[in-house]
């Protein structure tokens, strides 16, 4: 038994096939970019936040200076790429006070980038940090006014 001639078509809606293809494939695409773009942007801001930081530390007048130094700096540099919450500093030195001449400062800069749309329905982030390291100098002054 053969079929109708008309039956053998492929009659299909062209419209509905590409608002098909969009939402099974461009939408995911969309938000992959978006998510790495989010991630790339932290990995830059921890990077320049890093070696700001440490470089701040070491031509501050004391310690506490310098941690508060650090701190704010990485948190600009975070803020300026859109980012809310500030992210974790840690900071070692290779002598027992940090502000030894010669002596060298490393900073890490840590945080944790919440993906987009995800976090809304369960806490989803990935992790990123730097380290950098910064020479204190011989001549710098850290006296009074």
């Amino acid at each position: 038994m053969r079929l109708p001639a008309h039956s053998t078509r492929e009659d299909g809606m062209a419209t509905v096939e590409f608002i098909g293809v969009v939402i099974a494939l461009l939408i995911p695409i969309i938000y992959i970019i978006t998510a790495v773009s989010a991630v790339q942007a932290a990995q830059f801001s921890a990077d320049a936040a890093a070696y700001e930081a440490a470089r701040a530390y070491t031509l501050s007048r004391s310690q506490g200076q310098g941690r508060e130094h650090a701190a704010l700096i990485a948190q600009q540099i975070f803020a300026d790429q859109g980012f809310t919450s500030a992210p974790t500093i840690a900071a070692s030195c290779d002598r027992g006070d940090c502000l030894t001449p010669g002596g060298i400062v490393s900073v890490t800069v840590s945080y944790e980038v919440p993906l987009p749309l995800i976090t809304q329905f369960m806490p989803v982030s990935i992790p990123v940090s730097s380290q950098s390291s910064s020479v204190v100098g011989v001549y710098v002054y850290r006296g009074g006014a």
